[in-house]
């Protein structure tokens, strides 16, 4: 079971209005990704290389052919999908914008849920 932020659905039902076919793309490489968890590597997944970011990977729709890449934590028992992100050669600054939004996420995210073990 893939866990998505919200922020994150909100950005793949616009990105379904305006690029439909890579929209469909996003969604059959998470159906890759929940089947494959612990053992996807490239061309569907790589580590997310950007300065200060540990952790991170991208989730390459089309084996890496799509312009799109889903930026996610490994995390157990499922990983978290946190933000759509342009391809890193294709829009080198809205990458490392989304891998900040992506970070940022992380940790409202990882903030409110340990609030829930604690309470």
């Amino acid at each position: 079971q893939l866990r998505l932020h919200p922020a994150l659905v909100d950005e793949l039902t616009r990105l379904a209005y305006s690029h439909p076919r890579e929209e469909v793309a996003i969604r059959h490489s998470f159906e890759i990704l929940a089947i494959e968890f612990d053992q996807l590597g490239y061309p569907w997944s790589s580590a997310v290389r950007a300065k200060g970011v540990i952790g991170l990977r991208e989730l390459r729709p089309r084996r890496g052919r799509s312009r799109y890449r889903v930026l996610y934590a490994p995390r157990h028992p499922a990983p978290i999908l946190l933000a759509l992100a342009p391809e890193a050669s294709h829009n080198p600054r809205g990458f490392q914008r989304s891998v900040g939004e992506t970070i940022d996420r992380l940790a409202e995210y990882d903030q409110e849920h340990d609030n829930d073990i604690c309470n």
